[in-house]
């Protein structure tokens, strides 16, 4: 014969967990505000942490110096571009090289690489490319350069880089602007 069970019984199991509930001292409300505020100041220590991370030359793999030319600025850039990957390093490593006025427009990274994918995402991953001479006058450099995607469309671009006169980057040659350029101006095919 079965026994049956009674529900309301303080020895069946449910009602057990509810007396050690009912059991436990009760925090004051004063100790709940100061567990509030731990809280609060360890969950704000922790954005900061987070969101603080540094998204500029540290983290590249080439880093934008007085050595490095103004060729080898588009040619590193051009590279990356075509050696993206799926965390968007090359992208990472153009923004790099964005000069900060570039970057006040772009916005940080993340932003700079919704950019680059919706407005220039023929770049991204493309077959093969060819630069033309670079120009330099004073401080501004213009090179433009032939792109061959990967489904064999002939895009253009105009490099505008500046050689910056100020600031963290003094001296160092940075892209202020890429302009997409129409495949007519050009003569030869990749």
């Amino acid at each position: 014969m079965r026994k049956r069970i009674d529900k309301t019984d303080k020895n069946y199991p449910a009602n057990r967990v509810q007396l050690r509930i009912k059991a436990l001292p009760s925090t004051s409300p004063r100790k709940e505000q100061q567990y509030y505020g731990l809280f609060f100041i360890v969950f704000i220590l922790a954005c900061i942490i987070v969101f603080s991370r540094p998204t500029h030359a540290s983290e590249c793999a080439v880093k934008p110096t007085t050595d490095v030319q103004p060729a080898e600025v588009v040619r590193t850039v051009i590279d990356a571009l075509r050696k993206n990957s799926e965390a968007d390093k090359g992208i990472e490593q153009v923004y790099c090289f964005a000069a900060p006025s570039n970057k006040r427009i772009t916005g940080p990274l993340e932003r700079f690489t919704r950019m680059i994918k919706s407005g220039y995402g023929d770049m991204l991953n493309h077959f093969a490319s060819e630069f033309e001479p670079i120009s330099i006058v004073d401080s501004v450099a213009r090179q433009r350069v032939w792109l061959e995607t990967a489904d064999g469309k002939i895009v253009g671009y105009l490099f505008l880089l500046g050689k910056q006169s100020s600031g963290e980057f003094n001296d160092v040659w940075m892209t202020e602007g890429v302009y997409r350029i129409d495949p007519s101006t050009r003569s030869r095919s990749i």
